[in-house]
């Protein structure tokens, strides 16, 4: 007899399994595209101006970007 909840859970399972390697593929992604320059230069609005505009951010992409990459748990380099 086969258990419907189990049998239930299989297809979250296999999309979990999806969105895990889709976060992967965009921390690697991230990591890629981000200036790790620090933001030196700012306009007079307090905008960074070493990234270019950031009008439309909360503060400076690369910055942003920075700081996710930095609080990123170590992954074992075969995951």
């Amino acid at each position: 007899m086969v258990d419907a909840g189990a049998a239930a859970v299989v297809p979250y399972r296999k999309r979990i399994h999806k969105l895990e390697a889709r976060i992967k593929e965009l921390e690697a992604l991230l990591a890629e595209l981000h200036d790790p320059s620090p933001c030196e230069h700012f306009d007079h609005n307090g905008d960074c101006q070493t990234h270019g505009p950031t009008s439309t951010w909360d503060g400076c992409p690369h910055a942003q970007a920075q700081a996710l990459l930095a609080a990123l748990p170590e992954r074992p380099a075969d995951e």
